[in-house]
């Protein structure tokens, strides 16, 4: 896209994948949106009857996502950092015993399968989301990554994430140019959002029902989402006094119209929780909700957790003894016994 559009594409890829290979849990490379489409096979290639879609078309991929706010149990980045090994929730080799348990229906994730069909339909990554991918059939695979203006709180969560790593990623140009550019972000970004919010505005007067009216309310809250990113200094450009007029002028039309980001879209209610999990996570303990702590240890880097605690010290204790357990090759033993007790 160029800089009036709303999104810019930022790779566009051909991958060529071999029947059985597994990528492991990891998150796509910028806060990006990625569209995959599986190239069709032919018959002579179509190895496998047991991944056949509904619509009688080969199945070539599936992909298992999970939510961001699962991503610590999913993948505990600094013990990877401490080790320099991969330390990951294991989906084919993690008994139930050793998940967290609890109360709360929201302690273990929801996973999301989404297999992508050799000649079907297009698959739509979100851009953020915990995955992994196992290839199913020999195949080939077009992708184009995109990060959408509007969803620069995306790109945001990426670069909070990319800063606990020990290793930094490569940057697509449009992160590492155009959002550290305070010109660049003036006329390529904010001028191309206020002209989108100004559009909608107008198509929010004009909306012939409550679908509609709502349909341009969640767009107008995309739009003040991202203009409040792009302030982020620790982040982003330091904005020109220009930028931050434009901004002010275009909330306050938004603030006549009664539209907050906050009370129309979940996912900016949930941005300030997940960046305050972010900053609280811990190699030791892994905490649910604020409220409750369990004890977190590694067995050949895939994480085992303890009873739930009330408190981090408790936890920590616990951690000590499966830590001396597993040293001793006892730790399903102690583990149980801790649970039996619990």
């Amino acid at each position: 896209g160029g800089p009036s559009d709303a999104g810019v594409v930022v790779d566009n890829a051909t991958r060529v994948s071999q029947r059985g290979a597994v990528t492991w849990w990891h998150l796509d490379d910028g806060g990006e949106f990625v569209l995959q489409v599986g190239l069709p096979l032919s018959k002579s290639r179509q190895r496998d009857p047991r991944f056949w879609g509904e619509s009688g078309r080969p199945i070539v991929k599936i992909f298992i996502f999970a939510e961001k706010r699962h991503y610590k149990l999913i993948a505990q980045d600094l013990v990877t950092n401490k080790t320099g090994r991969a330390a990951c929730l294991d989906l084919f080799n993690t008994p139930s015993e050793y998940l967290p348990e609890g109360d709360d229906d929201d302690v273990l994730p929801v996973f999301w399968v989404a297999p992508l069909l050799a000649g079907g339909y297009p698959l739509l990554s979100p851009p953020n989301a915990p995955h992994m991918v196992v290839t199913a059939q020999d195949c080939v695979m077009i992708e184009q990554r995109r990060i959408s203006k509007l969803f620069l709180d995306e790109v945001e969560y990426f670069l909070r994430r990319a800063k606990i790593w020990n290793t930094t990623p490569i940057f697509y140009d449009f992160i590492e140019t155009e959002l550290r550019d305070p010109n660049l972000v003036l006329s390529n970004v904010v001028e191309p959002l206020v002209a989108l919010g100004t559009k909608a505005l107008k198509s929010l007067q004009e909306a012939g029902g409550e679908a509609e009216a709502k349909l341009w309310r969640r767009v107008l809250a995309r739009i003040d989402s991202s203009l409040k990113t792009l302030l982020l200094e620790e982040l982003f450009a330091t904005a020109l006094e220009a930028t931050r007029v434009r901004i002010r002028e275009f909330q306050r039309e938004l603030q006549a119209r009664g539209i907050q980001a906050e009370a129309l879209d979940s996912r900016e209610a949930e941005r300030a929780a997940l960046i305050s999990d972010m900053a609280e996570e811990d190699e030791k303990v892994y905490r649910h909700g604020g409220k409750v702590f369990y004890a977190l240890v590694h067995e050949r880097g895939s994480p085992r957790w303890g009873v739930p605690r009330q408190t981090r010290e408790e936890a920590v204790k616990d951690r000590k003894k499966l830590k001396r357990a597993a040293m001793e090759r006892k730790l399903h033993t102690t583990l149980m016994q801790m649970k039996a007790e619990a």
